[in-house]
């Protein structure tokens, strides 16, 4: 028998450092389940923080395309994702974790007034690369409804109870809503 194959039959017949061996090969999956938790919970950050940039931009996209009706409608849509891509920049740079690239997309439906945001973006792992996995994507969407101040609804209500009857009050609110309907008509506006 050689020196190697002898050294070799102690070595797995040998009972002392066992548990050193045993640790040592359980400690390669702990550490790699430590490490994708870690990679897992900074995806989850980022894709929360791409979710809050995302709605903050839209927020800022909706309400300048509702503050711009009287504007042509590329304008409009120009000026509405101008706005919504400075504060989804603005938003992403002060993130605790970088998403790079990031990138935003307004679609606009001016028929009902509404605005989607599609979001796309990746961030970086550290533990992923021992799988070969370098980064995770990441997107995400939203829409919102803006307000139309082209339109207005006008609701009178007039109050027909037993006070009304003193001091002629029917008579002086029946008036007053004649003149609030002839001036809404007498200006232009419609239905």
């Amino acid at each position: 028998m050689s020196k190697h194959s002898s050294s070799f039959h102690r070595f797995v017949r040998a009972k002392q450092g066992a548990f050193a061996l045993i640790y040592a090969l359980a400690l390669v999956p702990i550490i790699s389940a430590v490490g994708l938790a870690i990679d897992y919970r900074n995806a989850q950050a980022a894709q929360s923080e791409l979710r809050d940039a995302l709605d903050s931009a839209l927020l800022a996209a909706t309400r300048t395309y509702a503050l711009n009706t009287f504007q042509d409608e590329p304008v409009r849509q120009r000026l509405s994702d101008e706005a919504g891509r400075a504060i989804f920049e603005q938003n992403l740079t002060d993130a605790t974790i970088e998403v790079s690239p990031a990138s935003i997309a307004f679609t606009f439906s001016p028929t009902n007034v509404s605005i989607r945001a599609n979001v796309r973006g990746q961030v970086d792992l550290f533990f992923g690369n021992l799988f070969g996995l370098n980064q995770l994507d990441l997107v995400a969407s939203a829409s919102a409804q803006g307000a139309d101040r082209r339109r207005v609804e006008v609701v009178l209500a007039l109050d027909n109870s037993g006070s009304m009857v003193q001091n002629n009050r029917m008579v002086l609110m029946r008036a007053a809503a004649q003149d609030f309907v002839d001036y809404l008509f007498d200006n232009g506006i419609e239905d």
